[in-house]
This record gives C-alpha cells, structure tokens and sequence, in this order.
C-alpha cells in the first residue's frame, strides 16, 4: 500500500506539474476511427493543439513523421526549444495489437521503459487527425491526453469547430487543450 501511495504522489505531481490532470478511475473506453488506412495516415503530421504533457515540456514547432515499416510504423518526433532554440527529437516505433482495431496504436520511444497507448479518434486523413492516449494506475486513477494534427502547421478554425463538437459529442474533455506555437 505504502509503495502504491508513492507512486500516486509521484505520478500526481509529474501530470499536475505541467497542467495535466489525474482522474479518478481507469481510463474511458473512447470510440476511434473505423477502419484506419494506415497507409494513407503515414506521413508528417504538425501539431496544432495538445493537452500539456511533461516530455514536450518547453518545445514548440512539435511535429511527428511517421512511416510505413511492414510490421510497425517508425515514429519521429520533433520538436525546438523555446528557451535555446536547439532541434530536440524522440524515436520510437508504433504497433498494432489488435489487427480488427488499427486505431489503437501502441508506441514506444527509444530509452522508454514502457509503451503508450496512440489511438486515432478521427481523421480524414489529408487534413487532420484527433489522438487520444491514456494511462491509468491500476485502474485507480489516470491521465488522459489529448493532440489535434495537422498535415501543414496551421489548420482552419471550421476543422477544429468540427472537432470540437466531435469530442464534445464522444464525451472527451478538450478543456486543458492549448494552442501549440508553430512560428518556426
């Protein structure tokens, strides 16, 4: 119990620290893209908006690049730092658990102990792609993230008014989203 208790504390002021917020629970069951093409997602997608996350803590311009390996998808992602303007990037590989569910992706960085859950909610492929990702504590307790991409590094206000109502519609709290700066 003591060592549980521990780890709480510790993930609850890592996620609170930059923005993030715990629930109460396991994490929801939320729908995602029927029938993801995996061949027609590949490719560059910029970041627009994101829940705050601890490892892009200080970074802007995030982009992902991701590439059709046959068994897995490589997964690059970039980002600047706003304090020195250094190039900072991560990789890492994608798979697919479960071949009738292609939306829900695992991906795990290089030097990470674990993987992370990358679901696709939405996307239409050319434009832009809504991500979901989840980690809960024995159920007891989670932390949700959020990310709207885009193929370029601005997107229409029209497509994120759409996916607004997309979110709201599927009961995904899009409140702790925020603009990502792409001024690079």
């Amino acid at each position: 119990m003591r060592l549980f208790l521990l780890g709480f504390i510790a993930v609850a002021c890592a996620t609170n620290a930059y923005g993030q917020k715990i629930s109460v629970g396991g994490c929801p069951d939320v729908p995602v893209k029927e029938n993801l093409d995996l061949k027609q997602y590949v490719g560059e997608w910029y970041e627009i908006e994101k829940n705050p996350v601890p490892f892009e803590a200080g970074l802007k311009c995030n982009k992902a690049k991701y590439g059709d390996e046959g068994d897995h998808v490589s997964v690059v992602n970039q980002g600047v730092s706003v304090r020195t303007g250094k190039p900072s990037s991560i990789e890492g590989k994608a798979t697919i658990p479960d071949k009738d569910v292609p939306a829900k992706l695992k991906v795990k960085f290089n030097g990470m102990p674990f993987s992370a859950d990358y679901w696709v909610l939405d996307t239409d492929y050319k434009q832009y792609s809504v991500v979901y990702s989840c980690f809960s504590v024995f159920n007891l307790f989670n932390a949700e993230y959020l990310w709207i991409l885009s193929r370029t590094p601005t997107l229409d206000d029209s497509i994120k008014e759409n996916i607004y109502k997309m979110l709201d519609d599927q009961k995904v709290n899009r409140k702790r989203l925020q603009p990502t700066v792409q001024d690079c």
